[in-house]
């Protein structure tokens, strides 16, 4: 769910989306932070008590000079991990998140689906909720890329 709705669709970017309860409720907050060539998602938690903002991670999209794909560096701030996450694979095709070097998450796109759709497996004892944002964030950072790529394509 966007939580800043804005009338002008994606002109005004840094969009704060949250992943809710199905009665709305906000559980997970992401904050993109998109300036030229740089882009980044931090994800919050909610504390029940006072509602205030508790970061989780931070995804940052690393880019080289001599290299297209994507790739994505993501900071944990002591969510009861043990160890860095790390992603590894193709963004839009096949990629899996490691906590600590054990396998976390998997994210793959469906080939024949009209729309995006992706099939994320989290593995058991992991936070469903923080790899499922995890992999909204390289989700919407690919896209923003991409869409960046087609404004340039047609100047």
């Amino acid at each position: 769910m966007r939580s800043n709705p804005s009338v002008f669709g994606e002109l005004f970017r840094n969009a704060h989306f949250a992943i809710t309860t199905m009665g709305g409720e906000p559980l997970l907050v992401l904050q993109e932070n998109f300036r030229w060539m740089n882009y980044e998602y931090d994800l919050f938690r909610l504390d029940p008590r006072t509602g205030a903002h508790v970061p989780v991670c931070r995804i940052v999209r690393a880019w080289t000079l001599f290299d297209a794909r994507d790739h994505y560096v993501i900071q944990h701030f002591n969510v009861g991990l043990h160890g860095p996450v790390a992603c590894s694979g193709s963004w839009f095709n096949h990629f899996t998140l490691t906590a600590g070097g054990v396998l976390a998450a998997s994210v793959e796109k469906r080939v024949f689906a009209i729309t995006d759709t992706y099939r994320v497996r989290v593995a058991p004892q992991m936070d469903v909720l923080l790899f499922v944002g995890i992999a909204c964030a390289i989700d919407r950072i690919h896209h923003e890329v991409e869409d960046e790529k087609e404004r340039r394509r047609r100047r």
